[in-house]
């Protein structure tokens, strides 16, 4: 019977949106393999774990990496030039989301399009008594503001606040990228990236955060703010989610929908079978391609993928 004389090491970094699933997983395998194992995840946000998975071409810095995006068709075409194989192996998918802490007091949803959405991150849009938002929400009850003498100000503005992670985020590039799709004129492509440059960087209404829990917490805490996260996180909070216009529908009357609309319809797992999804049908070929933005189903869905070097790991 072979004798094996030191523990075998697997270890992985990535999204922190999906390390509990993979805490669950490396726990169970670690558990009921025959030989040592030492298997671990460390939750760095997407951009850490591309990086560690890529590490000079030809040694990475982790044994798998995950992200809530494919790899780029650059960094695939890298290592397959320098004879790496990678594989590209589905975990989990779930919707992205806008989500708010605006007193409303009323129990509609917050209805905004991607472009009021886009004009707020921008700072063009820097209260929530704007024309534009309330023609869609015309029912918005914000609370009185009373000045020192308990009497009602003049001045009934409600500043807007916003929130963005500050690490290389998959949750970052997923609504960069919807805000271009979907609204190119106010979201430029110079703006789609895991980690940008801000457009309001400086102004005292930009909250930055680092990670999806902190990004959270700061909508939980500070009224009338707005950010980006993933939906199951932020509904797990209590968290209210904003109403997203879709395009993509041959209704005459507007159609505003979130995440829990589309969970309630299978949205989420319809938007991965959409023509448009592109789904490879190999794992080891480009993923570059898959788009599950912007479907009729729902705004935005992430696919969490993790990327395993191949044949198996190194």
């Amino acid at each position: 019977m072979a004798q094996w004389d030191e523990t075998i090491q697997f270890h992985g970094s990535g999204s922190s949106v999906g390390s509990r699933c993979f805490w669950h997983i490396l726990e169970t395998m670690s558990e009921q393999t025959k030989v040592p194992i030492r298997a671990t995840y460390r939750s760095t946000g997407s951009g850490t774990g591309e990086v560690e998975f890529m590490g000079n071409i030809t040694y990475p810095f982790n044994d798998f990496g995950s992200a809530d995006y494919p790899l780029a068709k650059e960094k695939y075409n890298e290592l397959q030039a320098a004879g790496e194989e990678m594989i590209h192996l589905p975990v989990i998918m779930g919707a992205m989301a806008v989500f708010h802490s605006v007193p409303t007091n009323s129990r509609e949803d917050l209805n905004l399009t991607s472009c009021l959405v886009a004009r707020i991150y921008k700072g063009d849009i820097v209260d929530w008594t704007d024309p534009d938002i309330i023609a869609l929400n015309p029912s918005m009850n914000l609370p009185v503001q009373y000045d020192f003498y308990g009497k009602p100000k003049e001045d009934q503005s409600y500043p807007i606040n916003v929130v963005h992670r500050t690490d290389a985020s998959g949750s970052t590039l997923t609504f960069t990228s919807y805000l271009h799709k979907t609204c190119p004129e106010h979201w430029g492509e110079d703006l789609v990236e895991s980690q940008i440059e801000w457009p309001t960087t400086g102004s005292d209404f930009l909250y930055s955060a680092q990670g999806t829990s902190e990004i959270l917490t700061i909508i939980q805490g500070t009224p009338g703010t707005i950010g980006y996260a993933d939906a199951g996180a932020a509904l797990d909070k209590g968290l209210d989610e904003v109403a997203l216009k879709v395009d993509q529908t041959s209704l005459k009357e507007d159609f505003f929908l979130t995440s829990r609309n589309a969970l309630s319809k299978d949205g989420i797992a319809a938007a991965l079978e959409a023509e448009a999804a592109k789904i490879p049908d190999k794992g080891d070929a480009d993923w570059s391609e898959v788009d599950l933005i912007n479907q009729i189903q729902v705004a935005c869905v992430c696919l969490r993928v993790t990327y395993m070097h191949g044949p198996w790991w190194r």
